[in-house]
């Protein structure tokens, strides 16, 4: 699972969905399965699926609703599609699960390629909502 994530982090973004895909079948049971479906989220974010992406980020928040790390990556898909008030409101549930972790994020950067670090965060930065 972790060699999906890390090709799609390095610009393989379509090897690392394959991959990633093929992890959550091959083990249906893993307990951190949920972390996956928001890495996955984020690769679709990167070729701009956003309907894709945000369905990914669900399944991840419907797993680990207290998870600011996976509310997060749903609020990216969501600020893509403009749906605005749904970002916010996960946006504040981040911060209220872990004080602190939006300031965290602020600069975040994933990936070595800056160009795809600023996709990633274009759709909330479009509508006011991060740094």
């Amino acid at each position: 699972m972790a060699v999906g994530n890390r090709l799609d982090l390095v610009g393989e973004t379509e090897a690392g969905i394959a991959q990633m895909k093929r992890s959550l079948q091959l083990n249906p049971r893993d307990p951190v399965r949920w972390r996956y479906m928001a890495y996955l989220a984020r690769a679709y974010v990167s070729l701009e699926e956003y309907e894709t992406a945000a369905e990914w980020g669900q399944k991840a928040v419907s797993l680990r609703p207290e998870s600011p790390d996976a509310l997060f990556r749903q609020t990216l898909c969501l600020a893509h599609l403009d749906r605005v008030e749904e970002a916010r409101s996960l946006l504040e549930r981040c911060e209220a699960i872990k004080p602190g972790f939006l300031a965290q994020r602020a600069h975040w950067q994933p990936c070595p390629d800056q160009q795809r670090n600023e996709h990633l965060l274009a759709g909330l930065r479009r509508h006011g909502l991060h740094g």
